[in-house]
């Protein structure tokens, strides 16, 4: 709910209000600029995942996956002040098999 509330640029009681009212939300209109700039950074997001990757298979050192997390999260904040979107975990490829 917080999400949804964040991206419409409400409270979450204005949300729960709204929705017990039958009140339909605005979409919130996302400037353009912010829009390339998540783009690029799911780009950056990406290129990190891949390293994790990496990292957890054995192919980069193990001292970077601490930094590399680090980063992931900081992506995924500037990210979600940019549109408001929900924050996405670092996946964990390395426990497939």
């Amino acid at each position: 709910m917080r999400a949804l509330a964040t991206f419409h640029g409400i409270s979450v009681a204005e949300l729960l209000r709204r929705s017990a009212l039958g009140r339909k939300l605005r979409s919130r209109r996302i400037p353009a600029v912010n829009l390339a700039c998540v783009g690029e950074l799911n780009h950056w997001g990406r290129n990190l995942n891949q390293l994790l990757v990496l990292v957890h298979t054995g192919r980069a050192a193990p001292e970077l996956e601490t930094l590399l997390d680090r980063l992931l999260g900081q992506l995924n904040e500037v990210r979600e002040q940019l549109v408001g979107a929900e924050r996405q975990e670092p996946k964990d490829r390395s426990r497939d098999d």
